[in-house]
């Protein structure tokens, strides 16, 4: 009985140690850089977004300068350059609705939202390109891989269902720079996030409907500009559990879904992860307290999931007092977990990024 009960120490013994050295060498490779924040910037209500190979972020910080009115701006920052740059001056006290939306591939363009209108910033000039004015408060938008397009969501007047269109950055002509794609009328509506197939002929969106009930389920579904039609691409087919988010890896290899199971009074969720390839289960796992900037306000609206490079798929969760950085590994089929005494954030390029106030 001694020698089975120390065969299975050993084991144990050997688990441990290879759990341990799996998540060494996994966030081994992570980058660190701790960025200093002037004091006068807050960083509350901040949101944080990152061009594809995570060579620049975005950040809306409210700047804490003794005026009569509270300011507002966009901050740049260049990984490769290692510089902070402000954005255009667009008001001299609050702008209203300022929110950064995404970056094009390179990261030469920036797409943002001031009050009802939406805009595209040449990152290289600081200067805005485009304007569309009118198109109400989307919070989501993506560029098309050849540049062309801005898909984002609008919402008609009266809160009816929100449908997806495109800007047209090649139109001349202002009234052929509004495309309308997939429209809803009734219960139903889209949802973001927002992605492009890698031919810029498809924009990958979620359905939901309209309003909140036990059977306000999200399916993800693809539109096509060719044949300008819609299908469906997954649904996880259960009555209180839908799809919430989901990520593609780089190379379309790989989709991460993120299921969100609702309770009866549509208060307590518990979420799930489904990585798949070629439609084909290759990891899943159940977890509490997904910070789900889509389905709840939180304050700070902070990327809480992606892809770094295609190898790995990381999702982090905020509390009070600090993060948990789960990492997962395609290659080795092993997820990795480390918490942080701060509020961290992963961009798609491995690096760690910590704030700091000066």
């Amino acid at each position: 009985m001694r020698e089975v009960n120390r065969k299975w120490f050993r084991i144990v013994l050997v688990s441990i140690f290879l759990l341990l050295a799996i998540a060494t060498t996994a966030f081994a490779d992570l980058k660190t850089v701790n960025l200093d924040i002037e004091k006068v910037l807050q960083m509350n209500a901040d949101k944080i977004i990152y061009n594809e190979n995570g060579s620049k972020f975005a950040i809306l910080l409210k700047e804490n300068i003794a005026t009569k009115k509270k300011k507002y701006g966009i901050y740049l920052y260049d990984f490769i350059q290692g510089t902070w740059t402000r954005g255009p001056e667009l008001s001299s006290g609050y702008p209203g609705d300022l929110e950064p939306l995404v970056f094009n591939k390179d990261g030469s363009r920036l797409a943002f939202r001031l009050g009802e209108d939406l805009l595209v910033l040449d990152t290289m000039t600081n200067k805005i390109t485009h304007q569309l004015k009118g198109v109400g408060s989307s919070t989501q938008a993506a560029f098309s891989p050849d540049d062309r397009y801005v898909a984002f969501l609008m919402m008609a007047e009266w809160e009816v269902p929100t449908s997806l269109f495109l800007f047209d950055l090649t139109a001349e002509e202002e009234n052929a720079q509004l495309i309308p794609g997939v429209i809803y009328e009734g219960e139903f509506s889209a949802a973001g996030p927002l992605s492009w197939t890698n031919d810029s002929t498809g924009i990958y969106f979620i359905e939901e409907f309209t309003w909140g009930t036990i059977n306000s389920k999200g399916i993800l579904k693809k539109y096509d500009l060719t044949s300008n039609r819609v299908s469906e691409v997954y649904n996880i087919k259960a009555p209180t559990t839908r799809v919430s988010q989901y990520f593609f890896s780089p190379n379309g290899e790989y989709r991460a879904l993120v299921m969100r199971d609702l309770d009866e009074n549509l208060v307590n969720s518990r979420y799930g992860l489904l990585i798949q390839k070629d439609g084909q289960f290759v990891y899943g796992a159940q977890f509490q307290n997904w910070r789900d900037s889509i389905e709840t306000e939180v304050t700070d609206y902070l990327s809480t999931a992606g892809w770094v490079g295609n190898g790995f798929f990381y999702w982090i969760n905020h509390n009070e007092t600090g993060s948990t950085l789960y990492l997962y590994s395609i290659e080795d089929d092993e997820l990795a977990e480390k918490s942080y005494s701060e509020q961290i954030h992963l961009t798609p390029a491995g690096i760690l990024l910590k704030m700091v106030k000066e």
